[in-house]
C-alpha cells in the first residue's frame, strides 16, 4: 500500500508545508466526533527496518522486501533527484516521513490522534483509549 504522504513526497515531490496543507483540507471533511486515529510510533526506525529486512526474506534467507523498498524509493522522482540508493537513504526517508506524520498528527488531527509505542502497546490499552473517546 502506498501511503498518501509517500506518494506526495516521492512522486508529486511536494514540500512538507504543501502536504500539511493538503491534510488540513482533507481533514476538514472528517466528522471529528466519530474519528480517532491510533498511530504506532517506532522509536528506532533503523533497528526495526533491519529486523523487517531479515524477517521478510525467502526460505533461503534472501531478502525480498528490502530490494523492493529500495527500488521503489530510488526509482521515484524524489529518490532520483536526491540520489537515493542505499539503506541509509531508506532510513533517511523513513525518518522524514515519520516526522511529517507526527506533524500531521499534532497540527491537523490534534486531540483526535493517540500515539502508541509501536512495540509496547496491548489490546486492553487500545480498548480503554477507544472507550474514553
Amino acid at each position: 500500500m502506498i501511503k498518501g504522504y509517500d506518494f506526495l513526497i516521492l512522486y508529486q515531490q511536494l514540500g512538507d508545508e504543501e502536504i500539511i496543507s493538503f491534510y488540513h483540507r482533507l481533514f476538514s471533511d472528517v466528522h471529528r466526533e466519530d474519528f480517532l486515529l491510533l498511530y504506532l510510533y517506532d522509536e528506532d526506525l533503523e533497528e526495526s527496518t533491519r529486523i523487517i529486512c531479515r524477517e521478510r526474506s525467502d526460505e533461503q534467507g534472501n531478502p525480498w522486501w528490502y530490494p523492493l523498498m529500495l527500488d521503489y524509493l530510488s526509482a521515484s522522482p524524489y529518490g532520483k533527484a536526491h540520489g537515493y540508493q542505499g539503506f541509509d537513504d531508506l532510513i533517511r526517508h523513513l525518518r522524514h516521513r515519520q516526522q511529517l506524520e507526527l506533524r500531521i498528527l499534532r497540527e491537523v488531527v490534534g486531540q483526535r490522534a493517540v500515539i502508541l509505542p509501536a512495540k509496547r502497546w496491548d489490546m486492553d490499552q487500545v480498548l480503554d483509549i477507544i472507550a474514553g473517546h
